[in-house]
Protein backbone atom coordinates (compact mmCIF):
# COMPACT_ATOMS: atom_id res chain seq x y z
CA UNK A 1 0.00 0.00 0.00
CA UNK A 2 1.51 3.20 -1.31
CA UNK A 3 1.66 6.31 1.01
CA UNK A 4 -1.65 8.10 -0.93
CA UNK A 5 -3.68 5.09 0.06
CA UNK A 6 -2.32 5.37 3.77
CA UNK A 7 -3.64 8.53 4.22
CA UNK A 8 -7.20 6.75 4.33
CA UNK A 9 -6.28 6.51 7.49
CA UNK A 10 -5.43 9.68 8.61
CA UNK A 11 -8.68 11.52 7.19
CA UNK A 12 -11.04 8.56 9.49
CA UNK A 13 -12.08 10.15 12.87
CA UNK A 14 -11.01 7.93 15.86
CA UNK A 15 -13.42 4.75 16.03
CA UNK A 16 -13.85 4.89 19.90
CA UNK A 17 -17.05 6.03 22.09
CA UNK A 18 -17.09 9.57 23.04
CA UNK A 19 -16.31 8.48 26.61
CA UNK A 20 -13.34 7.02 26.11
CA UNK A 21 -11.83 9.61 24.14
CA UNK A 22 -12.52 12.11 26.88
CA UNK A 23 -11.07 10.16 29.31
CA UNK A 24 -7.60 9.33 26.81
CA UNK A 25 -7.97 13.57 26.41
CA UNK A 26 -7.92 14.17 30.18
CA UNK A 27 -5.25 11.14 31.19
CA UNK A 28 -1.76 12.50 31.64
CA UNK A 29 1.30 10.95 30.91
CA UNK A 30 5.31 10.92 32.40
CA UNK A 31 6.91 13.75 29.84
CA UNK A 32 9.70 12.11 30.00
CA UNK A 33 8.00 9.00 27.67
CA UNK A 34 5.51 10.81 26.25
CA UNK A 35 6.03 15.12 26.46
CA UNK A 36 3.72 15.06 23.88
CA UNK A 37 0.87 15.43 26.56
CA UNK A 38 -2.09 12.85 26.88
CA UNK A 39 -2.96 9.63 25.92
CA UNK A 40 -5.23 10.81 23.18
CA UNK A 41 -2.50 13.01 21.81
CA UNK A 42 -0.19 9.86 21.52
CA UNK A 43 -2.42 7.52 20.17
CA UNK A 44 -3.22 10.73 17.05
CA UNK A 45 0.97 10.78 16.96
CA UNK A 46 1.30 7.30 16.37
CA UNK A 47 -1.36 6.58 14.22
CA UNK A 48 0.23 9.94 12.01
CA UNK A 49 3.75 8.02 11.95
CA UNK A 50 1.61 5.05 10.61
CA UNK A 51 0.57 6.38 8.03
CA UNK A 52 3.44 8.11 7.27
CA UNK A 53 6.23 5.71 7.44
CA UNK A 54 3.76 2.05 6.65
CA UNK A 55 4.96 2.39 3.15
CA UNK A 56 8.62 1.31 4.44
CA UNK A 57 7.80 -1.96 5.87
CA UNK A 58 6.57 -5.08 3.21
CA UNK A 59 3.31 -4.56 4.75
CA UNK A 60 0.17 -6.76 2.88
CA UNK A 61 -2.75 -4.15 2.95
CA UNK A 62 -4.74 -6.64 5.62
CA UNK A 63 -1.87 -6.07 8.03
CA UNK A 64 -2.34 -2.47 7.58
CA UNK A 65 -5.31 -2.28 8.88
CA UNK A 66 -4.68 -4.31 11.42
CA UNK A 67 -2.03 -2.38 12.47
CA UNK A 68 -4.13 0.38 12.02
CA UNK A 69 -6.47 -0.78 14.89
CA UNK A 70 -3.37 -1.65 16.98
CA UNK A 71 -2.50 1.87 16.84
CA UNK A 72 -5.65 2.89 18.08
CA UNK A 73 -6.70 0.67 20.75
CA UNK A 74 -3.03 -0.22 22.06
CA UNK A 75 -2.99 2.67 25.12
CA UNK A 76 -6.82 3.00 25.83
CA UNK A 77 -5.73 0.93 29.42
CA UNK A 78 -4.07 3.73 30.49
CA UNK A 79 -7.38 5.55 31.24
CA UNK A 80 -7.83 3.11 33.95
CA UNK A 81 -4.11 2.27 34.87
CA UNK A 82 -2.10 5.23 35.10
CA UNK A 83 -1.71 6.69 38.84
CA UNK A 84 -0.02 9.31 40.38
CA UNK A 85 2.96 7.99 42.12
CA UNK A 86 5.96 9.47 43.79
CA UNK A 87 5.81 12.44 41.94
CA UNK A 88 5.59 11.08 38.43
CA UNK A 89 2.59 9.52 36.35
CA UNK A 90 2.93 5.65 35.96
CA UNK A 91 0.45 3.63 33.94
CA UNK A 92 1.55 -0.06 35.04
CA UNK A 93 -0.10 -2.85 33.48
CA UNK A 94 -1.57 -1.05 30.70
CA UNK A 95 -1.17 -2.90 28.00
CA UNK A 96 -3.12 -5.95 29.97
CA UNK A 97 -5.61 -3.27 30.75
CA UNK A 98 -6.32 -2.29 27.03
CA UNK A 99 -7.27 -5.86 26.17
CA UNK A 100 -10.49 -5.62 27.44
CA UNK A 101 -11.68 -2.45 26.16
CA UNK A 102 -10.01 -2.86 22.34
CA UNK A 103 -11.92 -6.52 22.65
CA UNK A 104 -14.93 -4.72 23.22
CA UNK A 105 -14.66 -2.31 20.38
CA UNK A 106 -13.29 -5.04 17.93
CA UNK A 107 -16.20 -6.86 18.47
CA UNK A 108 -18.17 -3.88 16.76
CA UNK A 109 -16.36 -4.31 13.51
CA UNK A 110 -17.80 -6.91 11.11
CA UNK A 111 -14.97 -7.17 8.84
CA UNK A 112 -12.27 -8.22 11.14
CA UNK A 113 -12.56 -11.88 11.83
CA UNK A 114 -11.78 -13.53 14.95
CA UNK A 115 -8.35 -14.50 13.60
CA UNK A 116 -8.06 -10.55 13.34
CA UNK A 117 -8.85 -9.72 16.89
CA UNK A 118 -6.78 -12.01 18.04
CA UNK A 119 -3.36 -10.80 16.64
CA UNK A 120 -4.31 -7.06 17.25
CA UNK A 121 -4.64 -8.05 21.03
CA UNK A 122 -1.66 -10.14 21.53
CA UNK A 123 0.23 -6.53 19.72
CA UNK A 124 -1.44 -4.83 22.39
CA UNK A 125 -0.64 -6.94 25.33
CA UNK A 126 3.02 -7.17 24.31
CA UNK A 127 3.39 -3.52 22.91
CA UNK A 128 5.54 -2.68 25.41
CA UNK A 129 8.24 -5.08 25.98
CA UNK A 130 10.60 -3.98 22.78
CA UNK A 131 11.19 -1.02 24.27
CA UNK A 132 11.02 -2.05 28.20
CA UNK A 133 13.41 -5.21 27.91
CA UNK A 134 15.48 -2.95 25.51
CA UNK A 135 15.89 -0.15 28.05
CA UNK A 136 16.69 -3.31 30.30
CA UNK A 137 19.04 -4.65 27.97
CA UNK A 138 17.85 -8.15 28.01
CA UNK A 139 19.93 -10.80 26.32
CA UNK A 140 18.36 -12.25 23.30
CA UNK A 141 17.51 -15.27 24.58
CA UNK A 142 14.62 -13.53 26.36
CA UNK A 143 12.95 -12.48 24.06
CA UNK A 144 11.91 -15.86 22.85
CA UNK A 145 9.64 -16.16 25.06
CA UNK A 146 6.99 -14.11 23.35
CA UNK A 147 8.09 -15.36 20.14
CA UNK A 148 5.72 -18.53 20.42
CA UNK A 149 3.15 -15.84 21.31
CA UNK A 150 2.80 -13.05 19.33
CA UNK A 151 3.98 -12.34 15.64
CA UNK A 152 7.60 -10.60 16.31
CA UNK A 153 7.64 -8.74 12.65
CA UNK A 154 4.57 -7.09 13.17
CA UNK A 155 5.46 -6.28 16.84
CA UNK A 156 8.40 -4.91 15.46
CA UNK A 157 6.39 -2.59 13.18
CA UNK A 158 4.14 -1.38 15.14
CA UNK A 159 7.24 -0.63 17.65
CA UNK A 160 8.58 1.56 15.21
CA UNK A 161 5.33 3.79 15.26
CA UNK A 162 4.89 3.98 18.89
CA UNK A 163 8.11 5.02 19.26
CA UNK A 164 7.78 7.65 16.26
CA UNK A 165 4.56 8.98 17.55
CA UNK A 166 5.71 10.20 20.85
CA UNK A 167 8.16 13.16 21.80
CA UNK A 168 10.52 11.76 24.78
CA UNK A 169 14.38 12.18 26.09
CA UNK A 170 16.73 10.86 24.03
CA UNK A 171 14.63 9.73 20.86
CA UNK A 172 17.70 8.70 18.98
CA UNK A 173 18.25 5.77 21.65
CA UNK A 174 14.26 4.94 21.80
CA UNK A 175 14.44 4.44 18.21
CA UNK A 176 17.95 2.50 18.18
CA UNK A 177 16.25 0.38 20.62
CA UNK A 178 12.94 0.04 17.80
CA UNK A 179 15.53 -0.73 15.34
CA UNK A 180 17.66 -3.23 17.26
CA UNK A 181 14.36 -5.45 18.16
CA UNK A 182 12.92 -5.61 14.08
CA UNK A 183 16.22 -5.69 12.37
CA UNK A 184 18.31 -7.67 14.63
CA UNK A 185 16.28 -9.38 17.40
CA UNK A 186 13.94 -10.50 15.41
CA UNK A 187 16.15 -12.67 12.51
CA UNK A 188 18.20 -14.12 15.20
CA UNK A 189 14.66 -15.17 16.72
CA UNK A 190 13.56 -16.47 13.86
CA UNK A 191 16.42 -18.02 11.91
CA UNK A 192 16.53 -20.57 15.05
CA UNK A 193 12.83 -20.92 15.81
CA UNK A 194 11.00 -19.94 12.65
CA UNK A 195 8.16 -17.61 12.14
CA UNK A 196 5.55 -17.05 14.80
CA UNK A 197 3.11 -18.60 11.61
CA UNK A 198 5.46 -21.58 11.12
CA UNK A 199 6.20 -22.33 14.47
CA UNK A 200 1.93 -22.05 15.16
CA UNK A 201 1.53 -24.33 11.89
CA UNK A 202 4.62 -27.56 13.17
CA UNK A 203 3.03 -26.74 16.66
CA UNK A 204 -0.94 -28.25 15.40
CA UNK A 205 0.84 -30.99 13.68
CA UNK A 206 2.32 -32.49 16.60
CA UNK A 207 0.35 -35.89 18.63
CA UNK A 208 -0.35 -34.95 21.99
CA UNK A 209 2.60 -36.46 23.96
CA UNK A 210 4.73 -33.79 21.69
CA UNK A 211 2.58 -30.89 22.45
CA UNK A 212 2.82 -31.48 26.24
CA UNK A 213 6.54 -31.65 25.71
CA UNK A 214 6.85 -28.70 23.86
CA UNK A 215 4.94 -26.90 26.69
CA UNK A 216 6.70 -28.20 28.97
CA UNK A 217 10.18 -27.19 27.36
CA UNK A 218 8.69 -23.43 26.47
CA UNK A 219 7.39 -23.33 29.85
CA UNK A 220 10.67 -23.57 31.30
CA UNK A 221 12.21 -21.10 28.91
CA UNK A 222 14.16 -24.71 27.58
CA UNK A 223 14.53 -23.14 24.22
CA UNK A 224 17.03 -25.25 22.72
CA UNK A 225 15.27 -28.25 23.74
CA UNK A 226 12.27 -26.40 21.67
CA UNK A 227 13.88 -26.11 18.87
CA UNK A 228 14.96 -30.08 18.80
CA UNK A 229 11.34 -30.78 19.52
CA UNK A 230 10.26 -28.66 16.52
CA UNK A 231 12.47 -30.69 14.15
CA UNK A 232 11.97 -33.92 15.24
CA UNK A 233 8.66 -36.42 14.12
CA UNK A 234 6.09 -36.63 16.72
CA UNK A 235 7.05 -40.23 18.62
CA UNK A 236 3.76 -42.83 19.13
CA UNK A 237 1.46 -42.06 21.97
CA UNK A 238 0.25 -45.40 23.14
CA UNK A 239 -1.66 -43.91 26.37
CA UNK A 240 -4.63 -44.08 26.39
CA UNK A 241 -6.67 -41.25 25.92
CA UNK A 242 -9.85 -39.25 26.04
CA UNK A 243 -10.73 -35.48 24.73
CA UNK A 244 -11.65 -32.28 27.02
CA UNK A 245 -13.34 -29.52 26.09
CA UNK A 246 -12.86 -26.50 28.09
CA UNK A 247 -14.81 -23.62 27.64
CA UNK A 248 -14.75 -19.96 28.98
CA UNK A 249 -16.84 -16.60 28.24
CA UNK A 250 -19.94 -15.70 28.05
CA UNK A 251 -22.55 -17.44 30.38
CA UNK A 252 -22.90 -21.25 31.82
CA UNK A 253 -26.26 -21.58 30.01
CA UNK A 254 -24.61 -20.27 26.48
CA UNK A 255 -21.68 -22.77 26.93
CA UNK A 256 -24.17 -25.38 27.71
CA UNK A 257 -26.27 -24.62 24.89
CA UNK A 258 -23.31 -24.98 22.71
CA UNK A 259 -21.95 -28.01 24.20
CA UNK A 260 -25.04 -29.53 24.04
CA UNK A 261 -25.79 -28.45 19.92
CA UNK A 262 -21.93 -29.18 18.91
CA UNK A 263 -20.73 -31.57 21.33
CA UNK A 264 -23.67 -34.06 22.19
CA UNK A 265 -21.40 -36.83 23.20
CA UNK A 266 -19.20 -35.00 25.48
CA UNK A 267 -20.40 -35.53 29.42
CA UNK A 268 -19.91 -32.12 31.00
CA UNK A 269 -19.13 -30.91 34.32
CA UNK A 270 -19.45 -27.45 35.69
CA UNK A 271 -16.28 -25.47 37.70
CA UNK A 272 -18.60 -23.03 38.82
CA UNK A 273 -20.60 -25.15 41.37
CA UNK A 274 -17.29 -25.54 43.30
CA UNK A 275 -18.14 -21.93 44.53
CA UNK A 276 -15.90 -19.09 44.74
CA UNK A 277 -11.90 -20.83 44.08
CA UNK A 278 -9.27 -19.84 46.38
CA UNK A 279 -5.53 -19.72 44.28
CA UNK A 280 -3.69 -21.20 47.70
CA UNK A 281 -2.73 -24.58 47.61
CA UNK A 282 -4.96 -25.96 50.86
CA UNK A 283 -8.50 -23.82 49.26
CA UNK A 284 -7.34 -24.98 45.45
CA UNK A 285 -6.12 -28.42 45.85
CA UNK A 286 -9.96 -29.30 47.85
CA UNK A 287 -12.15 -27.31 45.36
CA UNK A 288 -10.66 -29.41 42.75
CA UNK A 289 -10.75 -32.88 44.24
CA UNK A 290 -14.49 -33.33 42.68
CA UNK A 291 -13.07 -32.19 39.25
CA UNK A 292 -10.05 -34.97 39.52
CA UNK A 293 -12.99 -37.48 40.46
CA UNK A 294 -14.89 -36.59 37.42
CA UNK A 295 -11.68 -36.32 35.00
CA UNK A 296 -10.65 -40.08 36.56
CA UNK A 297 -13.90 -41.71 36.42
CA UNK A 298 -14.94 -40.93 33.03
CA UNK A 299 -12.04 -40.17 31.03
CA UNK A 300 -10.53 -43.70 32.13
CA UNK A 301 -13.24 -44.88 29.70
CA UNK A 302 -12.21 -42.77 26.89
CA UNK A 303 -15.83 -40.83 27.89
CA UNK A 304 -15.21 -37.22 26.05
CA UNK A 305 -15.37 -34.64 28.43
CA UNK A 306 -16.38 -31.30 28.98
CA UNK A 307 -15.60 -28.57 31.57
CA UNK A 308 -17.38 -25.68 31.39
CA UNK A 309 -17.74 -22.04 33.48
CA UNK A 310 -13.92 -22.00 33.91
CA UNK A 311 -12.69 -19.07 35.96
CA UNK A 312 -10.77 -16.56 34.34
CA UNK A 313 -7.98 -16.22 36.77
CA UNK A 314 -5.44 -17.34 35.42
CA UNK A 315 -3.61 -19.03 38.36
CA UNK A 316 -6.69 -21.62 38.65
CA UNK A 317 -7.06 -22.08 34.74
CA UNK A 318 -3.24 -23.19 34.51
CA UNK A 319 -3.60 -25.78 37.92
CA UNK A 320 -6.72 -27.37 36.15
CA UNK A 321 -5.45 -27.33 32.79
CA UNK A 322 -1.99 -28.98 34.28
CA UNK A 323 -4.51 -31.29 35.89
CA UNK A 324 -6.15 -32.28 32.74
CA UNK A 325 -3.02 -32.90 31.17
CA UNK A 326 -1.41 -35.14 33.67
CA UNK A 327 -4.92 -37.43 33.13
CA UNK A 328 -3.80 -37.88 29.67
CA UNK A 329 -6.35 -35.24 28.06
CA UNK A 330 -6.19 -34.10 24.65
CA UNK A 331 -7.39 -30.35 25.32
CA UNK A 332 -9.36 -28.28 23.63
CA UNK A 333 -9.31 -24.85 24.94
CA UNK A 334 -12.65 -22.77 23.39
CA UNK A 335 -12.86 -19.32 24.58
CA UNK A 336 -15.92 -17.00 23.39
CA UNK A 337 -15.21 -13.55 22.66
CA UNK A 338 -17.52 -11.09 24.66
CA UNK A 339 -17.39 -7.28 25.25
CA UNK A 340 -15.34 -6.41 28.49
CA UNK A 341 -13.77 -9.35 29.40
CA UNK A 342 -11.91 -8.89 32.42
CA UNK A 343 -8.90 -11.33 30.80
CA UNK A 344 -5.53 -9.50 32.15
CA UNK A 345 -3.24 -12.31 31.03
CA UNK A 346 -3.71 -13.94 27.66
CA UNK A 347 -3.47 -17.91 27.66
CA UNK A 348 -0.04 -19.38 25.86
CA UNK A 349 -1.36 -20.99 22.84
CA UNK A 350 1.12 -23.96 23.75
CA UNK A 351 -1.21 -24.37 26.97
CA UNK A 352 -3.70 -26.58 25.65
CA UNK A 353 -3.39 -28.91 22.42
CA UNK A 354 -5.96 -26.65 20.86
CA UNK A 355 -6.59 -22.77 21.42
CA UNK A 356 -9.96 -21.72 19.59
CA UNK A 357 -10.97 -18.10 19.80
CA UNK A 358 -15.38 -18.18 19.08
CA UNK A 359 -17.53 -15.10 18.29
Amino acid sequence: MDRSELEQYAQRPLPLPADILDAMANTQQNPRYHAEGDVLAHTQQVIQAFVKEAHLFDLTDHEVELMYWTCVLHDTGKIHATKWEQGRWRAKGHAAASVPIARSILLEQPHLSTDDRETILRLIYFHSIPLVWGLQKSPTERYKRIALQVDLRLLGIFTWFDLKGRICENPERVMELAHRFHYEIRPQIEEQLGTFQSLTSEFRTKNRMHKNALWSAANASNFTLVEKLLASPSPIDSVPQYPLLIMQGGTVEEQKARAAQFFPAYKTYVVEALGPIETDKHSLAGALRQLRHFLSVYGRSGQPLAVLGMPVDIKIQSHIIEFARGANAVITFEKMEQAGDPEERMIHPWQVHKLEYLP
